[in-house]
């Protein structure tokens, strides 16, 4: 069978995983990021894990059918549990929540510090990933971003430091960097513009939503008093969400 592209989003992921002696997959659905990276000479070989039995078998079968099997190792695991340190060089944890990426760098720091790098793709909570990894001794060395079948999807290319990455002196900045990725800022990805402009306007909507639903004074003007406190707390959220997407805007000029 031909090499075939998998779609924007795991074709971006292949291209941050780069090469290597060999590459591990944890929750690899059916194995063709394993499968493409070996057929296309990337990797020695590969360890495809996945947590589910299905898609596991599923994973096996599309090896054995790609003539794989000598160089495809597929194996149960949850997160990097069946991968012993040292084992790979090189692994890919994409397609889920970022608080589930957490928990599985977490539970396995020793294995994610002895890899040369690897590859995140986190389906939420990006921000939060990208702040997990400055401050546990990580940097992003490359960032991707890319729409796929109408949804964004923001993955990076990572590498254990022996010091944590450096902050910016300036807290706004550093958040900014923390929520939208330096690397893509950057560059001015124009995905991440595009999805930037998207937030915007959908915290605007959200801040209209909000308003509506305030007590108003006899002058007509929102009475504070009046407004509770969940409704003022989230207001304040979303104005911080502009301003920190305004600024990243304002960056990419």
């Amino acid at each position: 069978m031909e090499n075939r592209s998998l779609g924007e989003r795991l074709d971006a992921v292949i291209r941050l995983a780069g090469e290597g002696r060999c590459i591990a997959d944890a929750g690899c659905d059916h194995g063709y990021v394993c499968i493409n990276l070996i057929k296309g000479g990337f990797f020695e070989r590969a360890i495809a894990m996945d947590l589910r039995e299905g898609p596991l078998a599923r994973a096996g079968m599309n090896v054995a059918a790609n003539g794989l099997s000598a160089k495809i190792d597929c194996r149960i695991s949850d997160g990097l549990a069946a991968l012993d340190k040292d084992e790979a060089d090189t692994v890919v944890v994409a397609g889920m929540g970022g608080a589930l990426i957490c928990e599985i760098m977490d539970r396995e720091p020793d294995k994610f510090k002895a890899l040369d790098h690897f590859v995140l793709q986190p389906q939420s909570e990006i921000g939060e990933v990208r702040k997990h990894l400055r401050e546990t001794g990580f940097v992003i060395t490359d960032e991707d971003a890319v729409k796929d079948e109408g949804k964004y999807y923001f993955m990076f290319r990572v590498s254990p430091v022996s010091e944590t990455e450096a902050v910016s002196e300036d807290p706004d900045e550093q958040g900014m960097y923390d929520s939208f990725g330096r690397i893509l800022i950057e560059r001015k990805n124009a995905v991440l513009k595009e999805w930037l402009l998207r937030e915007k306007c959908v915290k605007e909507s959200i801040l209209k939503g909000l308003s509506s639903g305030e007590a108003k004074s006899e002058t007509g003007a929102p009475d504070e008093s009046e407004i509770p406190e969940r409704i003022l707390k989230r207001r304040i959220e979303v104005n911080e969400d502009i301003r920190l997407i305004d600024l990243a805007l304002e960056r990419m000029e």
